[in-house]
């Protein structure tokens, strides 16, 4: 794909998926995935034809073993050689862990996590961590009277973070659940026409306390908490930054 801009040229090359090891917590040695990868930068015109080569080239030499902090940092090095203006770069990727209830059942938790580093015209640059947790009503089955109207279940909670802490996907996850069913337990003796009239205010206090949480436990910056209701008959977003 490119759109010419005088002597610059936007180039990118989207949704390449390849076969990557990310972090995880009960694995010293990372997990396998699937990164479907992003890149889009602006450069000179005269880098067009060597571009798509140059980046397959260097992802099949980073290998499926580096993990995606180091493939950015050589993809980067590669657009900062050819003196691009502006680079952006996408790792969208699955993340499964398995789920443990108190009923001692298990499920399989898919989570959508995406890895993204910006380099803008300036030199600076931005690395920034974001992970999809669904939430269904299994999670919160011990409050069946006030499920139906405190938040829209089932729904995603977004969280979107800049930090330098490792912090693994389970960490965030295990925020995220206690935090959602604390709100749970403390709403369960309140009527739903009670819930229902505080609807944005429930929101609001749900996702502070998530953002309290992960920045009380780890130093994150700019972090952004959004919940994503997705009821196949309709759909919104609310979020607190």
């Amino acid at each position: 794909m490119s759109n010419k801009c005088g002597s610059n040229i936007i180039i990118a090359i989207n949704n390449l998926n390849y076969p990557i090891k990310v972090l995880a917590k009960n694995d010293f040695n990372g997990i396998n995935t699937i990164a479907k990868i992003n890149i889009e930068s602006i450069t000179n015109t005269l880098n067009e034809i060597e571009f798509q080569k140059k980046i397959i080239e260097i992802i099949e030499r980073n290998g499926q073993n580096s993990g995606l902090i180091q493939l950015s940092k050589n993809i980067l090095t590669y657009f900062n050689s050819i003196n691009a203006i502006s680079t952006k770069l996408i790792f969208e990727y699955p993340y499964i862990v398995n789920q443990y209830f108190s009923d001692k059942k298990t499920s399989i938790l898919k989570n959508l996590c995406r890895y993204i580093v910006q380099l803008d015209s300036d030199g600076k640059e931005e690395r920034w961590f974001e992970v999809e947790i669904p939430i269904s009503l299994k999670d919160v089955s011990q409050n069946s009277n006030c499920f139906t109207d405190l938040l829209c279940l089932p729904f995603i909670v977004l969280v979107k973070y800049k930090s330098e802490d490792l912090i693994f996907v389970e960490d965030i996850i295990e925020i995220i659940k206690n935090s959602t069913s604390d709100y749970f337990v403390s709403n369960s003796k309140k009527s739903n026409n009670d819930i229902s009239t505080n609807q944005i205010i429930n929101k609001i206090s749900l996702l502070n306390d998530i953002k309290k949480n992960l920045e009380t436990k780890y130093d994150v910056s700019n972090c952004i908490i959004c919940l994503k209701n997705v009821n196949p008959i309709f759909s919104y977003s609310f979020g607190i930054t």
